[in-house]
C-alpha cells in the first residue's frame, strides 16, 4: 500500500511539474507571495558654486533635521535613511512604490521638485516596478532600473 502511495505521488508531481507550458506556469501565481515592489533613490545635496556636499561635508551648516522629503501623492513627508556604505560620500536614500511628485527641500534652501512615472513590468509571477520618466524641476534626468537611481541636487 505504501508503495503505491509513493508511485502515485511521484507520478502526480511529474504531471504537475513537467505538465504544463512555461506561460502556463507564470499564469498559476496563487502560491506565490510578493514582496512589495519599491524602488530606491539616493540624493546628495551639492553646492552650484563649489561642488561641496551640502550635507555631509566637514564645515556643512546643514545637517539631516533640515532635509524634507514630501510626497504629494501620499500628501505626508517620507522618511528617509543615511547611505554610508562609502564614508567618504554619504547619500540620502528613500524608497518609493509608484509614480508619485516628491518636493525635496534642504533648511530654507529653495525645494527642488522630483517627477517620477513608473510602470510595474510583469517578468514573472510578481513582476517588477520600474522608472519610465524621471524629471528633475520640470528637466529630464537620467535613471537606471537595475539598482538604485542616484541624483545630484545642485543647490
Amino acid at each position: 500500500m505504501l508503495k503505491l502511495r509513493v508511485s502515485f505521488l511521484i507520478y502526480f508531481s511529474v504531471i504537475i511539474f513537467f505538465g504544463c507550458k512555461q506561460s502556463e506556469k507564470l499564469d498559476n501565481c496563487s502560491f506565490v507571495d510578493c514582496v512589495l515592489s519599491k524602488i530606491e533613490l539616493r540624493i546628495k545635496f551639492e553646492s552650484k558654486q563649489t561642488g561641496l556636499d551640502l550635507l555631509f561635508s566637514s564645515n556643512s551648516k546643514y545637517s539631516t533635521r533640515d532635509v524634507k522629503i514630501y510626497s504629494t501623492r501620499l500628501k505626508e513627508n517620507i522618511e528617509f535613511k543615511i547611505d554610508s556604505t562609502n564614508l567618504k560620500n554619504k547619500l540620502i536614500t528613500f524608497n518609493i512604490a509608484s509614480s508619485d511628485e516628491i518636493n525635496i527641500s534642504l533648511g530654507t534652501l529653495k525645494a527642488d521638485v522630483l517627477k517620477i512615472e513608473t510602470k510595474f513590468t510583469k517578468t514573472d509571477c510578481c513582476g517588477t516596478l520600474e522608472i519610465s520618466n524621471l524629471a528633475i524641476n520640470n528637466f529630464t534626468n537620467s535613471f537606471t532600473n537595475s539598482g538604485p537611481t542616484f541624483i545630484t541636487l545642485k543647490i
